[in-house]
């Protein structure tokens, strides 16, 4: 509830004045049924017609009030003017009257200008049966079918929509009828179960039935089953969900075993059958076999023949690619023989890969002559004898013994290299495998020879180690973190490392080319170190301070003096030497820089604050002076005008505010005077801090006599808005007094006489006084209106009713002229036909944040 009260004034202060100019009526009790204005006359609907929605409404489980509007204040969307229109009334009842439940009344608003409607549910059943927005729509929708229809009737829809809602509402929170739900929903479960007992023990009853039917299968003695029959059947009579269970489970066992029986004898039955027919079916067969047999073997034949060349043509194109790959590595053979003699890695490397060729193409040479010798066998196939043909198409498939050259060292009784069982897809995927390995074997071998065109001088220069030394010596950097580079000793050292890598060059260029790599990246690594040092160094100086930050005769606290943190940037500068002559790894180095960079530009950072706070902390203390000031004055006023408005009113809030005030005032004085004695202290950089807080103290102090003055002003307003309704009241007690005479009624209105006030009042109290006598006021002319519409309606009815008899009179007389005339011809009358004037208005839905009403245009 808390919630809703708060998004309404949200929505309020968002959309403008509609709200704040709405009427609110005054709720009074029994009545379920405003207007706005208060005598405002609802079209289609009438005096009357709201008297039969205010009795409907009582009868109601829970309250239901609905609001007439002539016109929706404000302007811009329609939908929207009427969701704030309603929210504000559910807001302003709950706040003003504590008999307007706000967790159960529903509000229907209705409005003319726009045509508008809105619905408004109990915060209660928004929560708990989340009805809201969308879930009106089943009841929105039977007020849009009144007022929608060729003749309008926005009360009957009203109260429609009205009896719906609250039947909903109470059938679903009426503990009898939850706990009667609940009740039904437990019987129906337990129907549903003896109805399921039931159904399977009638499974049961009839599997074993028609198992007992079958007479020509059953067993000699069948009392058992007949028996067990007899069970089952009372058993279901008796209605029992647990008897019936379990005769269920004894009646299948029954059952099952007679199946068996029953089953058994059945097959035998039917295999004699099938002897019999069988004998017919073998000397028919006999004839149609061979009429077909010719046929059927010659297509047979082909599709052999058809099926083995295509998968030989695949063999044989796989086979002449993989030749040409060999001849082609075979080709580049020539452009490594002038690695002859060479020893090491590239030797066993030269030796593996010139292998590897020679064994890949004595393995397409295999698969080559087994698909040779397939074709050969399978030319033997004849008409007759289509057997070779068939054992050609599974031997393309089928393993095969395969010499693969390698020495046999393992048995001295086998031949001379191993030979192995293979199949052709298998050898096929092994030589893929081997050789993609063996052409990136051959691409090392090349770029090795390529290689030797350069010296290991040109492969890894020294220039790099050159440059990182030069490097280390200008920045102050031991030559220890170069230590690791491969060139990192003398002259004679790096000459050797030279020759003894140009050496494999010439005997192992394999050995050579990766010695080149293992040179290089021990280079990278240690660049890449060298360059974090470097710019740790580099960091360290960035924001470093020449000297001192002058603080002069400033008094300062030592955690915002520069001077102590400018020495301790020196300190961590000079321990960052002693880091980097000892330290083990580069992060230690990188932090002690990182902890000089900061202390630097902490130094600099309170050295500019210091020096801003001499210069401004005087000003300051002005400002804060010149708001004391005027937070004088503005209280003093606040409290005149205090002591002027308690004379008259009685509110106690703008004390409250006044009070606020003068302890901010206080507070203020205190930060302030203790500045002034800092600055005497040349303590500048607190004294500006205390003489700026007693500026923000000074300043709320401000608000709060303002806010003071404002109150006071507010009370004054509604004094005189009170006086001016009093003033009129008897001129509108004569107003309603002439509606009253005007309709001719004889009703008494009573008089109103306020008592004078003397001393301090309530005038917001006494206000809702003035609203409860002009509500009576209106209430009687209401009444006078009912009474004159219901005796006008009642008139009508009788002259209807008068008239129809008349009429009535009048053809029976013309019937008996009819059946006493010679003549037979007849004659039909045609009547008018009627209808009423549609609406032309149109509207739409509106969802504004947080808004659980819904509403649309009718």
């Amino acid at each position: 509830m808390k919630i809703r009260i708060l998004l309404v004034i949200v929505a309020a202060l968002f959309t403008g004045t509609a709200c704040a100019q709405l009427e609110v009526p005054t709720l009074r009790e029994g009545q379920f049924v405003y207007t706005i204005p208060g005598g405002f006359n609802p079209p289609m609907i009438g005096n009357s017609g709201i008297d039969d929605i205010n009795k409907a409404a009582k009868s109601c489980h829970f309250p239901y009030y609905v609001v007439l509007v002539e016109t929706l204040p404000g302007s811009g969307d329609g939908d929207q003017l009427a969701a704030n229109a309603i929210n504000y009334l559910s807001q302003q009842w709950g706040q003003r009257y504590p008999s307007f439940d706000m967790a159960k009344s529903q509000i229907f608003l209705l409005a003319y200008n726009p045509r508008k409607y809105r619905f408004l549910a109990g915060s209660k059943f928004e929560a708990e049966l989340n009805f809201r927005n969308d879930a009106h729509e089943p009841y929105t929708d039977i007020f849009k079918a009144s007022v929608q229809a060729q003749r309008k009737d926005p009360k009957n829809g009203i109260i429609n929509m009205m009896t719906a809602v609250d039947s909903y509402l109470f059938d679903q929170t009426d503990p009898d009828r939850i706990a009667a739900r609940k009740e039904a929903a437990r019987k129906e479960a337990e129907e549903r179960a003896l109805l399921a007992a039931k159904s399977t023990l009638g499974e049961q009853i009839v599997r074993l039935g028609d198992l007992l039917n079958k007479k020509e299968y059953l067993p000699n003695d069948v009392s058992d089953y007949k028996k067990a029959l007899a069970d089952a059947r009372k058993a279901r009579d008796s209605g029992d969900r647990t008897e019936m269970l379990s005769t269920a489970a004894a009646t299948k066992v029954s059952a099952d075993a007679l199946e068996f029986t029953v089953n058994e004898k059945e097959r035998v039955a039917a295999r004699l059958f099938l002897q019999l027919v069988f004998k017919w079916v073998l000397t028919l067969g006999a004839f149609f076999l061979a009429i077909f047999l010719i046929a059927g073997r010659s297509g047979k034949r082909n599709g052999l023949r058809l099926r083995f060349n295509k998968e030989v043509g695949q063999r044989l194109a796989m086979v002449t690619n993989a030749s040409q790959q060999f001849f082609k590595l075979y080709g580049d053979r020539g452009d490594i023989l002038s690695l002859t003699g060479v020893t090491g890695k590239t030797a066993e490397l030269y030796s593996s890969v010139t292998k590897e060729v020679d064994e890949m193409y004595v393995g397409v040479e295999a698969l080559r002559q087994l698909t040779e010798s397939c074709k050969m066998l399978a030319n033997e196939a004849t008409f007759f004898s289509l057997k070779p043909l068939e054992r050609a198409i599974e031997r393309l498939d089928e393993a095969f013994d395969f010499d693969t050259g390698q020495v046999n060292k393992d048995s001295l009784f086998e031949p001379e290299t191993k030979v192995i069982k293979i199949s052709p897809k298998e050898l096929a995927d092994s030589l893929q495998a081997r050789f993609e390995a063996n052409v990136q074997s051959w691409n090392d071998l090349k770029a090795a020879i390529a290689a030797r065109d350069m010296t290991a001088e040109q492969h890894f220069p020294s220039k790099t180690y050159d440059a990182l030394l030069a490097q280390a010596r200008s920045m102050g950097i031991p030559e220890r973190w170069l230590s690791n580079h491969p060139l990192a000793g003398d002259d004679s050292t790096d000459q050797s490392l030279y020759k003894s890598t140009n050496d494999l060059a010439l005997t192992d260029p394999v050995a050579f080319v990766e010695k080149l790599n293992d040179l290089k990246k021990a280079e990278t690594t240690v660049s890449a170190e060298f360059e974090q040092l470097t710019s740790a160094i580099e960091l360290s100086r960035s924001n470093r301070l020449e000297s001192e930050p002058y603080v002069g005769d400033t008094v300062v606290d030592p955690n915002d003096d520069p001077r102590t943190t400018f020495a301790l940037a020196r300190r961590a500068e000079d321990q960052l030497a002693g880091v980097l002559a000892g330290a083990v790894t580069v992060e230690e180095v990188v932090q002690q820089a990182q902890k000089a960079d900061e202390l630097y530009r902490k130094a600099a950072q309170q050295a500019a604050v210091l020096n801003n706070a001499v210069k401004s902390a005087v000003e300051s203390i002005d400002t804060a002076q010149k708001k004391l000031k005027q937070v004088t004055l503005e209280t003093g006023d606040a409290s005149r005008v205090l002591t002027q408005a308690s004379k008259v009113h009685k509110s106690k809030e703008p004390a409250k505010f006044l009070s606020a005030a003068q302890a901010q005032l206080t507070d203020g004085q205190r930060d302030l005077e203790k500045a002034q004695r800092q600055i005497g202290e040349k303590r500048h950089l607190n004294a500006r801090r205390n003489a700026e807080l007693a500026a923000s103290k000074f300043d709320e102090a401000i608000a709060q006599a303002q806010r003071t003055v404002r109150s006071c002003k507010e009370l004054d307003k509604a004094k005189a808005e009170f006086e001016k309704r009093l003033a009129q009241m008897d001129s509108t007690r004569e107003d309603y007094l002439r509606k009253v005479k005007r309709y001719g009624g004889s009703q008494q209105l009573s008089s109103f006489r306020f008592q004078p006030v003397n001393g301090p009042a309530d005038y917001l109290m006494m206000m809702t006084l003035l609203d409860n006598v002009e509500n009576d006021w209106q209430s009687a002319a209401r009444r006078a209106q009912r009474d004159y519409e219901e005796a006008e309606a009642a008139r009508q009815a009788a002259e209807a009713a008068a008239r129809r008899e008349r009429e009535e009179e009048e053809s029976a007389r013309r019937q008996a002229s009819y059946a006493s005339s010679s003549s037979s011809s007849w004659d039909s009358s045609s009547g008018s036909s009627w209808s009423s004037g549609s609406d032309s208005s149109s509207g739409g839905s509106w969802g504004g944040g947080g808004d659980s009403s819904s509403g649309a245009s009718w």
